[in-house]
């Protein structure tokens, strides 16, 4: 493309622009460059003609999907919203229970569970909204435990009924619930959580939650 096109003329202002450092927020030749520079392609920066840039764009666009695909495997591993999470993901395709249950209750309800915050986790089931807080005390029950996932799915007394229905299929352990660490309850409840391609457990942990939710807030009055 010859220079004095208007496009070739954009380019090289937007090419001074992040030479010079500003603007940088609103300058998509700065945004392309980064991307660029991450999967190790700054060469075509040198020489942008449109017949190198069509014969290397299918390798860019899958070198770029892989580093996304890295950056969020990092980002999980790294975060502490939910220390779950990354053991139950299934990294680089879409999750099973996404779709595979045509009901978006059921859908819903399992994502809200699986992302949920290491310290509050909020549900929102057919138009009510509930919150567990789980640095505070269970008020349900007198074993003075912090009301966090692993209380309230595994251990608290108020919901054993609908454990014994909905999970006992699920809950096999090598020893009681109530002598096992944090990490062994972790591993069992992450264990309830992927539900894979499996429809009876996707339903079972469903109905084991909002039935769940419905007695709490009665319990609490709520």
């Amino acid at each position: 493309m010859s220079s004095g096109r208007w496009p070739r003329v954009c380019l090289d202002e937007l090419m001074r622009s992040d030479a010079d450092g500003s603007n940088a927020r609103y300058n998509w030749f700065t945004k392309i460059k980064s991307s660029l520079l991450a999967i190790g392609a700054a060469d075509l920066l040198e020489d942008m003609t449109s017949d190198r840039l069509g014969v290397k764009l299918n390798g860019l666009m899958q070198r770029y999907i892989n580093h996304c695909w890295s950056h969020d495997v990092q980002r999980n591993c790294d975060s502490a919203f939910n220390p779950l999470y990354r053991r139950i993901v299934e990294f680089g395709r879409r999750q099973h229970y996404l779709g595979n249950h045509r009901n978006i209750h059921v859908e819903r309800l399992l994502a809200q569970m699986r992302l949920a915050s290491r310290d509050i986790t909020r549900f929102y089931h057919k138009r009510v909204a509930y919150s567990i807080d789980g640095t505070m005390t269970c008020m349900h029950c007198n074993m003075r435990a912090v009301e966090n996932a692993i209380h309230w799915v595994l251990l608290c007394p108020l919901y054993e009924p609908y454990r014994r229905h909905y999970l006992s299929s699920y809950i096999k352990p090598g020893k009681p619930l109530g002598s096992m660490s944090t990490s062994e309850l972790e591993a069992v409840l992450c264990d309830i959580l992927d539900v894979g391609e499996d429809n009876a457990k996707a339903f079972a942990v469903y109905n084991f939650v909002a039935q769940s939710l419905m007695l709490r807030a009665f319990s609490a009055n709520e």
